[in-house]
């Protein structure tokens, strides 16, 4: 189980690797080892324009700064701490 979840890990890093370059460089990004048809199915999934908007919509997330100390890490699950800190002044 621990190697399954570093591989999703590492592969969804990958993946985002090739994006990445894919934007840059077009089909030409394509790893030489990977199936064409794989490739293909990806490139069809970044173009999709819902698929653009979740990415947008997500990045905007990860990146939000409302009071200016830098991003948030989440590490508490899906309570805030914000929400815990609240909870325990109560």
């Amino acid at each position: 189980m621990e190697f399954e979840a570093k591989m999703k890990d590492r592969m969804s890093d990958q993946v985002g690797r090739w994006k990445g370059k894919w934007k840059e460089k077009g089909n030409e990004a394509k790893p030489r080892w990977i199936d064409p048809e794989v490739w293909k199915g990806l490139v069809s999934f970044w173009m999709d324009p819902k698929s653009e908007r979740k990415s947008l919509n997500s990045r905007n997330v990860r990146y939000h700064d409302p009071e200016g100390l830098g991003i948030h890490k989440h590490r508490s699950g899906q309570t805030s701490y914000k929400a815990r800190a609240r909870k325990r002044v109560s």
